[in-house]
């Protein structure tokens, strides 16, 4: 275990021994390892993100419906009252022949 440094030509340089080389790999690859979950987590996010983007317009897509549905109701409504009429007035005429 021996690192040596030594000044040449105004800069350090480093001299690492087998466990040191053999513990800076380690960190870099523990390093790299980190870089790459990082990297897929964020892709796992995004697209999660854009599948809820995607059902949130569905759901607004089929929520511009429901403005309407209130004035639909009450035609409906209107004609079923108004069927029934028919029907009684129907059932009156037959009662009558």
């Amino acid at each position: 275990m021996t690192v040596d440094a030594e000044r040449r030509d105004g800069r350090w340089h480093v001299s690492l021994g087998p466990v040191e080389k053999s513990v800076m790999g380690l960190v870099a690859a523990g390093v790299a390892a980190l870089g790459i979950w990082l990297v897929t987590s964020v892709n796992a996010v995004l697209t999660q993100q854009a599948v809820a983007n995607t059902q949130l317009i569905a759901i607004q897509a089929q929520l511009t419906g429901i403005s309407g549905l209130p004035e639909r109701v009450g035609k409906l409504e209107i004609q079923a009252e108004t069927n029934k009429q028919d029907i009684r007035e129907l059932r009156q005429l037959r009662g009558v022949k």
